[in-house]
């Protein structure tokens, strides 16, 4: 891999190019690094993070939306320009998902951890309390016994 091409752009450059160009990285990065590590050094520890799940998360790259930590929404994916935007979603910002829109008997999983970089425990707690009749409260007590 050549890392002098990458060094050149930045997380956020990367991030937003596409699941395809995150993929490519993690694909040729994954190769010369370990990449257990390199994921717990950005998410923090996690019992549950092991190479299968490392080469899923390495053959589809990372979800199209995201929290939005500067707004506290959880909006679709933002291109970073209104050009953009404007292209896939007729404005010039992401739609915001409606969470009030989810039916009540979808199954749905959530998982974070007390040490978790990514998830933020107090966006998380505001998040259970939208979603209170979605969550399965026992998978939630299993990640906080096995910190």
């Amino acid at each position: 891999m050549d890392l002098a091409r990458w060094g050149r752009i930045g997380v956020a450059e990367v991030y937003r190019s596409g699941p395809e160009a995150v993929r490519l990285l993690l694909q040729n990065l994954c190769t010369t690094v370990d990449c257990d590590k390199l994921a717990t050094s950005l998410s923090g520890q996690n019992c549950c993070l092991n190479e299968t799940t490392l080469a899923k998360f390495v053959q589809n790259g990372y979800p199209q939306s995201e929290p939005d930590t500067r707004t506290g929404v959880l909006s679709k994916y933002d291109y970073g320009n209104v050009y953009e935007n404007m292209f896939y979603y007729s404005s010039p910002e992401p739609p915001v998902y409606d969470l009030s829109k989810i039916p009540p008997d979808f199954p749905l999983f959530i998982s974070y951890g007390g040490q978790d970089a990514l998830a933020d425990v107090e966006d998380v707690n505001i998040l259970l309390e939208i979603l209170k009749l979605l969550v399965y409260k026992h998978i939630i007590d299993f990640f906080r016994k096995h910190n």
